[in-house]
């Protein structure tokens, strides 16, 4: 790769490009950049585009293809990854037996704009990683129909948080 300033170009090898779009402002300004950095095959910084809000519709679609947990979870941190990201590849993702991954759309069942929460949340309650029922037991938004199976749940822990929540409702 090149780095050209002033004129002078300069050879540089992903990990600077890494650093350099870490220190990238998050501007709208970016944006065809952020569409370019998001092809890298170096997965950190895809990882560093996906935490843009400044991303286009396009790169947000790139990246939610992405076969790095590190840049999927990433962009599913992104307000605009979760209202794109499609009710299949969702389902798809609930299927990676990654905890962290798990609770991070358990966390957010409620805010993915093309899927179904009761679906999605039908599909989580399967898990065997208790985490991922807490999780999902402890949003606020989570459908009444998952609290009520998941306050039967034979965790005692996760079926008290699932009654906590039913409370607040």
């Amino acid at each position: 790769m090149k780095l050209i300033i002033s004129g002078n170009e300069y050879e540089i090898g992903s990990d600077t490009v890494s650093v350099i779009a870490a220190q990238i402002p998050d501007h709208a300004l970016y944006t065809e950049l952020y569409a370019d950095l998001a092809k890298m095959e170096n997965s950190d910084i895809r990882e560093i585009i996906a935490y843009k809000e400044n991303i286009d519709d396009s790169t947000i679609e790139a990246l939610l293809g992405d076969s790095q947990l590190l840049v999927l979870k990433q962009i599913l941190e992104n307000e605009r990854g979760r209202m794109l990201v499609s009710e299949d590849r969702l389902l798809e993702l609930a299927d990676i037996n990654d905890s962290e991954l798990l609770c991070l759309i358990a966390d957010n069942v409620d805010s993915f704009r093309q899927c179904d929460a009761l679906k999605l949340g039908s599909k989580l309650i399967s898990s065997s990683d208790v985490k991922v029922k807490q999780s999902l037991a402890s949003g606020w938004e989570t459908p009444e129909e998952i609290l009520y199976t998941l306050a039967e749940d034979t965790d005692v822990d996760v079926s008290l948080v699932a009654r906590e929540a039913l409370a607040r409702k």
